[in-house]
């Protein structure tokens, strides 16, 4: 699953349930900040992303997208 929120409280509560109904579904998730990375990772065991563009760039999709075509094994 991926989740590309950039509310961290939605993010946070899309993320809890999906972990709660799906507990061995992968999720890569948008992060808001390091610490909101740290935090998905080590608590809720997701592979977490800060985005390093402005939010208006079309370009951060190209590292995102690298990291999900990672996991899905295609890249």
């Amino acid at each position: 699953m991926v989740t590309c929120v950039s509310n961290r409280h939605v993010a946070n509560q899309c993320i809890v349930t999906l972990r709660r109904l799906y507990p061995e579904l992968p999720i890569l998730a948008r992060a808001t900040d390091g610490d909101h990375q740290k935090r998905l990772t080590n608590t809720l065991d997701v592979m977490a992303m800060v985005p390093v563009l402005p939010e208006d760039s079309l370009l951060l999709n190209l590292p995102f997208g690298g990291a999900v075509l990672k996991v899905g094994g295609l890249g």
